[in-house]
């Protein structure tokens, strides 16, 4: 509990990307303010960008007001080199002060424009700095791919200064993702890079991030041997300690048993709050040093702080840091037998605690809200635009046919000379309609025969190969109108990449893709049958016999893909078929893999975007976090659930109201609504579509769970 405690209560450090404050940097902006004056034309903007850069760490709206001057001299004179430095310096300005969207804005532009002056260690400062933004908004994918650009033009550069910086940036958006020892690698480059060049600042942060890391990770030994690194480069540079890192060092020699140390680090971690007079700091510094004498029987000292903590958390609403006192004082009056206290307190908790995640989760619900109107939008539109362009197609040929008829007319005026010319042009429009008609009715080597299925994205035919007509196939087209959508285009592409890769009874078998005549297309294994949920829908009665071998040949089809590091990422009943084969009438299909992804790959979708299907997704999916193998074992869970219940886990509803569902709340034990299952099943499908990810189980145990159950 205590571990717990320390590590609520403990401030999360940030990556810092800019120079630390400089004891010069007063005199150095005085001496630049004087040249000023004295400076004219493109000098003059160069001063005043150097000014704005001096001021950026201790007075970022000067760093805006100087860059903002140099800007419009830069652009008056058509400096462009000047003008792109003062928009970045804008840009960061903004940064520090805290509004990323103008921050982004400037350093795009700025980043423009460097671009077309090939400067590339600016291309890659701007790569860098957008990188920092995306990071903090928690667009780690698009961040990862502009540290990437720039690590590759400081390589090119060889600039192992800039490369340092550029390894913590990339290290911090991997620990943000949940990929530690990548992270961690990493962090200790840019330390060997930082080393290198005698960049100490950087060695220093360095030290404290992989600190940082072994703390999270409960390595505390680790940790202590990188943070006491940290401490000597920080004392041999002079630097000043930030609360922060003085409340890490106690936390871990508290947890490590030497208290008295703990104290002295977080009596200096309050006193350097004080100075900063920041509420938020000094509460947590008291809180840590309650918990300290809680731990040493100083019953006294320890109620005295933590009621110190207390009083500035709550008259500031420091709701988590209000929380976490709670929770310490709750185990304060317990230890002492205080049961009427205690329980006082763990009911602050407890409430505190769900008004938190409500008020988080009701923020999130309605940023996905919007952001899931405005895609179905933009759906709606691509449809429409496609569905305009084809009537436009359809217009064109209906002009054709009465140009036919002019044209035969005309053909009693004219006479016999214009006889042979309407022949030639009859003959040629022939051509034309002809190569149209088989355009329509070819895909490469196959004839299309019927529409199987059409949706607003793709259309899916049954068709056969012209040399063999037994060669009967399904072929799924990408609308010609769709197509023009690039992330459209290579989500079809990469699923036919994926399924191409896997070789399993249980998935749907891709023979050919490709592009004919502007076409992207699949040629798929036809299957005829139906799907999941026209089956759950169809059932009057429940066979658990049959119902245990479509839930096994699901798990075996997703324990594969697993193993190949793909995550299917939109499970749901219609995307399983349910075919007859070798004398089984519920042989399982895995389809659909649209907008499945390698684990380290960069997902195709927009940030916020909602992937997957209500109902099915999980509740990561929905916050547009971190999305792994657990996210598939989630949907597995809630198709389970239907399969064996006969009901949805989640009933959808109007609006929003299914997305609060699937945050704060758990569907009915399916045990409830289907008494004749086992505890243990019941308990297996509740595991799966647990809230917390890590707490899932693997595919593999899931399967053999399953076979447990078909053998009995």
């Amino acid at each position: 509990m205590k571990y717990k405690l320390l590590i609520l209560f403990l401030i999360v450090f940030s990556v810092q990307q800019f120079p630390l404050a400089n004891p010069k940097t007063q005199k150095n902006i005085m001496e630049l303010q004087k040249k000023i004056n004295n400076a004219s034309g493109k000098n003059k903007v160069d001063i005043l960008n150097k000014t704005a850069f001096e001021c950026h760490s201790q007075n970022p709206k000067k760093c805006i007001k100087y860059s903002t001057q140099a800007l419009k001299l830069a652009t008056l004179l058509r400096y462009e080199n000047g003008k792109a430095e003062s928009l970045k310096l804008i840009g960061l300005g903004y940064h520090l002060s805290g509004d990323l969207k103008k921050a982004l804005t400037y350093y795009k532009r700025s980043l423009k424009i460097f671009k077309n002056l090939q400067i590339k260690k600016k291309i890659a400062s701007c790569h860098r700095l957008i990188g920092d933004i995306l990071g903090l908004v928690g667009k780690n994918e698009q961040a990862l791919s502009n540290y990437l650009e720039a690590g590759k033009l400081y390589e090119e550069i060889g600039d192992k200064s800039e490369l340092a910086n550029f390894y913590i940036s990339i290290g911090t958006i991997y620990w943000r993702s949940n990929y530690f020892e990548k992270a961690l690698d990493y962090h200790f480059k840019s330390l060997k890079a930082s080393r290198e060049t005698g960049k100490k600042k950087t060695e220093a942060l360095c030290l404290t991030n992989i600190g940082f890391y072994y703390f999270s990770k409960k390595n505390f030994k680790e940790a202590l041997k990188y943070y006491k690194k940290a401490l000597k480069v920080h004392q041999y540079i002079g630097n000043k300690f930030s609360s922060s890192f003085l409340t890490n060092m106690g936390a871990i020699y508290q947890i490590l048993g030497d208290n008295k140390k703990a104290l002295k680090f977080m009596f200096k971690s309050l006193e350097k709050a004080k100075e900063t007079g920041k509420k938020c700091k000094i509460a947590s510094s008291l809180h840590s040093i309650g918990i300290i004498y809680s731990s040493v029987k100083d019953s006294n000292k320890a109620l005295k702080y933590l009621n110190k903590a207390l009083d500035i958390s709550v008259n500031n609403n420091f709701k988590n840091i209000s929380r976490g006192i709670y929770l310490s004082l709750f185990e304060y009056f317990k230890s002492k037998g205080n049961y009427k206290e205690s329980l006082k307190y763990h009911e602050l908790y407890s409430d505190l605690k769900n008004k938190i995640l409500s008020e988080k989760n009701n923020k999130r619900i309605a940023e996905m809200e919007v952001k899931y109107r405005t895609l179905q939008k933009e759906k709606e539109n691509a449809i429409l635009l496609a569905d305009k362009k084809l009537l436009e197609k359809s217009n064109k040929i209906q002009e054709i046919s009465l140009s036919k008829s002019t044209i035969t007319r005309n053909f009693f005026i004219i006479g016999f000379i214009m006889v042979l010319l309407i022949l030639i042009l009859l003959f040629k429009k022939y051509l034309y309609l002809f190569a149209f008609w088989k355009k329509e009715k070819y895909i490469s080597q196959y004839r299309l025969q019927d529409k199987i299925g059409s949706g607003g994205i793709c259309t899916v035919f049954k068709a056969h190969s012209v040399r063999n007509k037994t060669d009967i196939v399904a072929i799924k087209v990408l609308r010609e109108e769709i197509a023009e959508y690039p992330n459209i285009k290579k989500r079809f592409k990469q699923e036919a990449t994926i399924i191409n890769k896997l070789n399993h009874p249980n998935i749907i078998k891709i023979f050919e893709m490709g592009e004919f005549k502007d076409k992207l297309y699949l040629v798929m294994e036809l299957l005829e049958g139906r799907t999941l949920d026209q089956m759950i829908i169809d059932r009057k009665n429940i066979n658990f016999k049959i119902c245990f071998q479509i839930m096994k040949q699901i798990a075996e089809s997703i324990n594969y893909i697993h193993t190949k590091n793909i995550i299917h990422r939109d499970l749901k009943p219609a995307n399983i078929m349910l075919i007859e084969k070798d004398n089984n009438p519920n042989f399982v299909k895995l389809l659909d893999f649209g907008i499945a992804k390698k684990k380290f790959q960069t997902t195709l979708t927009k940030d916020g975007e909602l992937i997957g299907t209500i109902g099915y997704i999980s509740p990561e999916q929905l916050l547009n976090e971190n999305i792994t193998f657990a996210s598939d074992i989630y949907s597995l869970g809630i198709i389970y659930y239907e399969l064996i219940t006969g009901v949805k886990a989640f009933p959808y509803e109007d609006g929003f109201r299914i997305l609060k569902k699937i945050l704060e709340e758990n569907p009915v034990d399916p045990i409830k609504l289907q008494p004749k299952i086992s505890i243990d099943m019941n308990n297996l499908i509740k595991s799966m579509i647990l809230k917390n990810p890590e707490e899932r189980p693997k595919a593999n145990e899931v399967l053999n769970t399953i076979q447990q159950f078909i053998n009995i």
